[in-house]
């Protein structure tokens, strides 16, 4: 079994519909998405483009003899309910952005006990063996990013979700003992493995892991030698609006984190494909608090990275690091009422942070934004834009220029910007709420 690249090619990519998604009524969705753009559900502001432009730019129709001929690619989304396949439908139709026949015939429904929307953390891990034309599943422990414990309604719901998708799919589970994420693994589909080491090691402090090694093995195990033969470990906690929500205040600043995963390697160091390494960069133009902490870290793995690249595995693979804009701070006021502050309330900060002492006063919130939270599929690559009214030119110029940059680095796919603004509310990105099925 091995753990193929991103960038190789996908039967299918699952997705999920969060716990606001549902409304009988599509028209008023509709209508209160338009009157409060970033503060309605993030299914309507992303999945549905998201949706659209896998669908339409993985599946070109044409007529061949009259007849309407088509790629198989396929969304798997997992539904609460039959009737969420109208509502969903519905909503597509109602966009008119694709065609019927990708709507009827390339969205498949799968309808299973779930609370959240984040496919890459405790979706369904796909592994395969093309020679005998098989997969299996990959099942880790899940405790919603340490915001739980394992034994927690919402962890145990959450965490048997891939195992009812392997159940769905009779393919078989490999079991393990480990608590761990699909967002802080990054596969080259080649033997290259890396993760950030305090993600792994914070995770599993219940499993009694005190040493890398411990994880390193079980990789190994788990997604076979071929996926895991060499293991990068990236250093520090990843990007500093990452960081788990209940920390408190980001250092020297009296701004609070979104609901972070405490840092995710896709937020800022993805493989684009078997030999390029795209890895974050502050602009140097950049010297606030938050920058500069994110620039030192940002570039005690660039050293280490080139280390791994040019010396310790030179002789094997070539791989080459290319630097990518970290995104705009984009920080909202939020006060009582709203989503984010009302899942901030259940909180208990360890900075002694006291939000009730707030509950008159908006507060300043940093949302999860990153260009490199992006989704690769066989024609199309998914990336973010944040330019809206209101915003710096800037804004626009730098949505621009990483545009151009993954232009670049995928000659041969569609690059589609998608404005993810209100999905970063929640502490992740495209990436984060999708989950690739390897073609066999």
């Amino acid at each position: 079994m091995i753990f193929p690249g991103e960038h190789e090619k996908h039967e299918s990519i699952w997705m999920a519909l969060g716990p606001t998604s549902s409304e009988n009524n599509y028209e008023y969705t509709f209508k209160k998405c338009e009157e409060d753009p970033l503060r309605y559900s993030p299914f309507h502001q992303v999945q549905l483009p998201m949706i659209e432009a896998l669908l339409s730019g993985n599946n070109p129709v044409h007529l061949e003899n009259n007849d309407i001929k088509h790629e198989k690619f396929y969304i798997d989304l997992i539904i609460h309910q039959d009737q969420d396949k109208d509502y969903v439908k519905n909503c597509l139709r109602k966009r008119n952005n694709i065609h019927s026949t990708l709507i009827e015939e390339h969205i498949r429904f799968h309808v299973i006990e779930h609370l959240d929307m984040w496919m890459r953390d405790n979706g369904p891990i796909f592994v395969v063996n093309r020679e005998q034309g098989t997969r299996a599943i990959v099942d880790f422990g899940f405790t919603l990013w340490s915001y739980c414990k394992q034994q927690d309604e919402e962890a145990i719901i959450e965490e048997a979700v891939d195992r009812k998708v392997a159940h769905l799919l009779n393919i078989p589970v490999i079991r393990s003992h480990l608590i761990s994420e699909g967002g802080n693994r990054e596969f080259n589909g080649r033997g290259i493995l890396m993760m950030v080491e305090h993600v792994e090691m914070q995770r599993n402090k219940c499993n009694q892991i005190t040493h890398r090694t411990q994880i390193e093995q079980e990789m190994k195990r788990v997604f076979g030698e071929n996926s895991a033969r060499h293991i990068i470990w990236l250093e520090t906690e990843g990007l500093v609006e990452d960081a788990h929500a209940y920390r408190g205040l980001i250092p020297n600043t009296d701004v609070l984190c979104s609901m972070g995963t405490g840092g995710h390697i896709d937020e800022w160091c993805r493989f684009a494909n078997e030999s390029t390494i795209l890895l974050a960069q502050v602009p140097d133009s950049l010297q606030d608090s938050i920058s500069v902490e994110n620039r030192k870290r940002l570039e005690q793995n660039y050293e280490l990275l080139l280390k791994k690249c040019e010396v310790e595995l030179k002789e094997e693979q070539v791989l080459k690091i290319l630097r990518v804009p970290t995104a705009p701070h984009i920080i909202h006021h939020i006060s009582e009422g709203d989503g984010v502050y009302e899942t901030l309330k259940l909180l208990e900060f360890e900075d002694g942070f006291d939000l009730e002492k707030h509950a008159n006063n908006s507060l300043k919130f940093i949302i999860a934004s990153s260009y490199l939270n992006f989704l690769v599929s066989n024609r199309v690559v998914l990336i973010s834009k944040y330019y809206r009214e209101g915003l710096p030119e800037s804004v626009r110029q730098l949505d621009e220029q990483v545009l151009q940059i993954f232009k670049e680095v995928y000659p041969d796919r569609t690059v589609v910007q998608i404005a993810t603004e209100v999905l970063n509310m929640g502490g992740g990105g495209m990436h984060c709420i999708t989950q690739q099925m390897p073609a066999l």
